[in-house]
């Protein structure tokens, strides 16, 4: 009786261990979760060649991801579905944002290792930038161009607001893709950003709509 009592107790208390370990893995999990992706995984490229991006005034580094062409072009499209993911960000905050207000530009610089890269062709840029009105019912829209050499070097987008304006202060999210070359090689970088006319400290919340909608800047 007594063996049988005994190996009840252990039955129960391996099972109380498990439940302990499996719910320290799951608090583990949900902080790692809830925490912005941490400076060493922000700008990852599967090369030497890397694409560094300065977002309007924000201080925040975007999520980038750069690729040879030859590379991102054999990726399908779960595959390509996954990065856009990841460079979304994992958390609210996460991704940087143009101030339109203070500073309408993206700065770019390309680097081989740590060597600044002048390019022989300006990069082609590729913004998706989706809807976030109920009224806007075109989910998204492609705007393309190309970066503008700057005096330091790198090169520039101006950005504006490329959705229609139903309120007076929008928040608009779009995913960005340039396409450079670089040592003879093409390549592909991808990260994600929002823009904003609001000042600091706006609550969206208690956001005013717009009588008359306002058509897209460009």
């Amino acid at each position: 009786m007594k063996t049988v009592t005994k190996l009840i107790l252990r039955i129960i208390l391996g099972v109380f261990i498990c439940i302990l370990v499996l719910f320290g893995a799951f608090l583990l999990l949900m902080y790692f979760a809830s925490k912005p992706t941490p400076e060493y995984k922000r700008n990852i490229s599967t090369t030497n060649v890397t694409l560094r991006a300065q977002i309007s005034v924000d201080e925040r580094n975007p999520i980038v991801r750069t690729y040879t062409e030859e590379e991102y072009s054999t990726f399908d499209k779960e595959k390509t579905e996954k990065i856009k993911d990841l460079v979304d960000g994992g958390v609210e905050g996460d991704i940087p944002c143009v101030h339109l207000l203070f500073d309408k530009n993206i700065y770019f610089k390309f680097y081989d290792n740590e060597t600044l890269l002048t390019l022989e062709n300006p990069p082609k840029i590729q913004l998706e930038v989706y809807s976030a009105a109920p009224e806007d019912t075109e989910k998204t829209r492609v705007i393309t161009g190309n970066l503008l050499k700057g005096e330091d070097g790198g090169y520039y987008y101006e950005m504006d607001r490329f959705r229609p304006q139903y309120e007076k202060y929008i928040m608009e999210f779009s995913q960005v893709k340039i396409s450079f070359t670089a040592n003879n090689k093409n390549y592909v970088s991808l990260f994600a950003i929002n823009t904003s006319n609001a000042p600091d400290g706006t609550d969206y919340f208690h956001n005013e709509t717009l009588e008359i909608p306002i058509p897209p800047e460009k």
